[in-house]
């Protein structure tokens, strides 16, 4: 494999982010394993693949994989920096930043509690929410769509399912802000932005270790519940493992969602036609 002297895709770039795909299929027929540029700034550069054989054998390979500390012992590639023992900690517990047996083991419990019985359970509280928003919406009379919709929706609704306490949503929210300024590959955060995360971090680990403990007392039909129990029966899971993955569906997991509900409605508003589709095929 030799490094490419074409021009090195930036993928975040005004110009790449409006229309990707005609930069993906231009760099998968000239360069389909391409040097680029990292989405992390203090790294030179990054490798980008463009063909579904080339993804489909690094994602199958032993030879790859999320755990920085198994290829190397002086803390880089780590999604943390050490120095904030409790935020780099619960990170690299994260599901994301696991390879296999521990990502198998992690992904396959939660698996089995986001079964399609149980999203087809949780649809009401899902419309309930949606109303709830609209309705404020409704009062305002107009809408930022991230701010109104995309980003409380999904906090909202995973609040709903871990089974916590409604009224704590607004500090939910901060804490998953503090901890997304500071995991975002694309910048370099500052000394301050890792302590409010370190802070957050140790907000989150104080709340949800209150919430397990009642959740082995009081049983009840929530995430955290099944969580507890999957611990309790069969030692499949740890309670650092219990805490990353409550705080991991706060965070990273809501993250996506929101990016979901904006860009789609993006996407959608862009293609007017498509919206229409939409529009005479909906239940």
């Amino acid at each position: 494999m030799s490094i490419s002297t074409i021009e090195r895709l930036n993928p975040f770039v005004k110009e790449v982010i409006n229309e990707p795909y005609s930069f993906y299929s231009y760099y998968r027929k000239v360069d389909p394993v391409h040097w680029g540029i990292s989405a992390n700034p203090n790294l030179p550069g990054a490798w980008y693949l463009f063909r579904y054989r080339d993804v489909m054998k690094v994602m199958e390979s032993p030879m790859f994989g999320r755990e920085a500390s198994k290829v190397r012992n002086d803390g880089e590639g780590s999604p943390v920096p050490k120095a904030y023992r409790g935020f780099s900690s619960m990170v690299s517990n994260w599901m994301v930043f696991r390879d296999p047996p521990t990502h198998t083991r992690l992904r396959t419990i939660v698996n089995k509690v986001f079964s399609p019985k149980m999203v087809e359970n949780i649809k009401p509280a899902i419309i309930g929410i949606v109303d709830c928003l609209l309705d404020r919406i409704h009062l305002q009379g107009e809408m930022d769509l991230v701010e109104d919709i995309s980003f409380p929706l999904p906090i909202m609704v995973i609040a709903d399912m871990l089974g916590v306490d409604p009224k704590d949503r607004p500090l939910f929210r901060q804490w998953a802000l503090a901890l997304q300024h500071a995991s975002a590959s694309r910048l370099t955060p500052s000394p301050e932005i890792y302590e409010q995360a370190e802070a957050a971090t140790q907000g989150f680990i104080e709340y949800f270790k209150k919430e397990i403990a009642k959740r082995h007392l009081e049983p009840g039909k929530d995430l955290i519940t099944a969580l507890v129990k999957a611990r309790d029966e069969g030692n499949k899971l740890n309670d650092e493992e219990i805490l990353a993955t409550c705080i991991h569906l706060l965070t990273a997991g809501h993250e996506t969602t929101v990016n979901l509900i904006s860009k789609g409605i993006l996407a959608l508003l862009r293609h007017p036609q498509q919206l229409k589709l939409l529009r005479s095929t909906r239940n």
